[in-house]
């Protein structure tokens, strides 16, 4: 894959992760006419139902990578996922 073909696909799963983002337009300014599809995309508030939703975050460890893992997690993102481990 060109160079341009990833950060133009990288630019695009921008606008379908971060919607609510205020440089949407920016985005889109950036992309052209290389995406008709953007314009079949809509955004929309969150209703108060999956405003509420929450995620099960389920780990498994054992006593040789407990350390490891979880280390690697916390380092990735999973940090606000994991509150109970240590």
């Amino acid at each position: 894959m060109s160079s341009s073909a990833l950060r133009m696909l990288l630019l695009l799963l921008a606008l379908l992760v971060f919607p609510a983002c205020g440089h949407r337009l920016d985005l889109l300014k950036e992309l052209g006419d290389n995406v008709p599809a953007m314009e079949l995309v809509s955004v929309s508030p969150f209703s108060s139902e999956a405003a509420k939703s929450r995620v099960l975050c389920w780990l498994n460890t054992y006593h040789a990578n407990h350390d490891k893992r979880l280390h690697a997690i916390k380092r990735t993102g999973g940090a606000s996922a994991i509150s109970c481990c240590s």
